[in-house]
């Protein structure tokens, strides 16, 4: 599948940094210290961009995890921010398994707590934060309870942190229409970053135009029909107080 042409990539952010840094827009032509500080201030458009509104486009990733007989947990991808939704599919063809309930870390503790033993199909699971030694930042693992007894393959949709860019992975996890927001976050760091400033026409630019714009862009991935709601759960209560209403004969 072609990607727009309207899509800002990792190349094209460089040289728009550079040309308003009054930097050569060949790398070579850089000091590395130049190029460091691209990447640098790439990083930071990319975080300050990500982190001002919950994209729709950014919401949810798959990853796929089969579980081992007798291992109480497993590696979470390294882009893992937090779990979507309040179960996990059990995708095994040959067999219909319940899915899989999301819980508390605490919870699966304390179960394992009062029974350490039990194995069988995962009918609970919980994200647990891996212990912290400073060599990564946080990372986090999936927990199970009862303990897995065979190999479960488990598909779970998960919000991604993203990644920086590269030549091998240019593009931002975005769409095209935002790629104008992306850019003014970008020239925006440039001007914190090498200038000192975080004020100006760069940051009028990306908080009056190109973020909003962005924003109602993004708007228009939005379901526009949730489908039927129907809760009957106090139906009952309400044709008791019908019905109670009906019988009383006014004085």
């Amino acid at each position: 599948m072609a990607e727009s042409g309207l899509s800002l990539g990792y190349g094209d952010l460089k040289t728009d940094i550079a040309v308003l840094l009054g930097w050569s827009t060949t790398a070579g032509s850089r000091s590395t210290a130049q190029n460091a500080h691209l990447d640098r201030i790439i990083d930071a458009g990319l975080r300050m961009f990500y982190n001002a509104h919950r994209w729709h486009f950014k919401r949810v990733n798959y990853t796929t995890i089969t579980t081992t007989a007798d291992d109480n947990e497993d590696d979470l991808p390294d882009d893992f921010g937090g779990f979507i939704g309040d179960e996990i599919t059990i995708t095994d063809d040959a067999e219909n398994y319940h899915p899989v309930k999301i819980r508390t870390a605490e919870r699966i503790f304390m179960l394992r707590q009062r029974d350490d033993t039990t194995t069988g199909v995962p009918a609970e699971c919980a994200a647990s934060v891996k212990a912290f030694t400073g060599v990564t930042g946080v990372r986090h693992e999936i927990i199970y309870y009862p303990i897995p007894d065979g190999a479960y393959p488990l598909l779970i949709p998960y919000k991604p942190h993203g990644e920086a860019l590269s030549d091998s992975a240019p593009y931002p996890w975005s769409i095209a229409s935002v790629s104008e927001a992306i850019r003014a976050a970008c020239r925006c760091q440039a001007d914190l970053i090498i200038n000192d400033k975080s004020d100006g026409p760069n940051w009028q630019y990306y908080t009056g135009t190109a973020l909003p714009g962005a924003i109602e862009a993004d708007n228009d991935l939005t379901p526009r029909n949730l489908g039927q709601v129907r809760d009957n759960s106090d139906l009952r209560q309400v044709q008791k107080v019908s019905l109670v209403t009906s019988t009383v004969t006014p004085t």
